[in-house]
């Protein structure tokens, strides 16, 4: 796994016998003793069984999590602790969501209720816009430009409160 430090940490070991959520409110239980949760992710697949991962707010919380928690008996086993590989893109802060230079900008996860002529209605006034594909299966839409710097352009301008759907927030993310 991944020494570099981050916000997330990836467990191993777990119990595999026990309740997905009870799992996940015992594992929050032990690990916000010591700092602040934002987020426990556990999976049901057979080749995710007794992993988790467990975000926290700051890189320093996850840090003292792993150093005093490592090895440690919970439930039965004797967890392993390491840091993620990368951090959650929903969990990212606004310092850490960077623009890769690209001419397409990406909104996932839309409603049901979006339809192609809302997008087009919201990006009519973008610079260099050149086409919005909406692809409803998928519920993503893809906004192409021009050029790379109006692409980061509209990136920038909706970095931090997002872009408002139908009275929904959405965030832009690069291909």
């Amino acid at each position: 796994m991944n020494n570099r430090p981050c916000r997330t940490l990836y467990f191993q070991n777990l119990n595999e016998k026990m309740n997905k959520s009870e799992l996940a409110r015992r594992l929050k239980m032990l690990v916000s003793r010591y700092a602040y949760v934002v987020d426990v992710t556990i999976w049901n697949t057979m080749r995710l069984r007794g992993q988790a991962f467990v975000t926290f707010k700051t890189t320093d919380d996850a840090a003292k999590i792993k150093s005093i928690l490592d090895n440690f008996f919970f439930l039965g086993t004797s967890m392993k602790i390491h840091f993620a590989k990368k951090v959650s893109r929903r969990y990212k802060t606004k310092q850490e969501l960077v623009f890769r230079p690209t001419k397409t900008l990406v909104i996932q996860k839309l409603g049901n209720n979006i339809s192609s002529a809302v997008l087009e209605a919201v990006f009519k006034d973008e610079k260099g816009v050149i086409r919005i594909r909406h692809v409803p299966v998928k519920k993503i839409a893809l906004i192409d430009f021009i050029d790379k710097n109006l692409c980061e352009a509209c990136f920038r301008k909706y970095l931090e409160d997002g872009v408002c759907i139908n009275g929904e927030k959405y965030v832009l993310e690069t291909l």
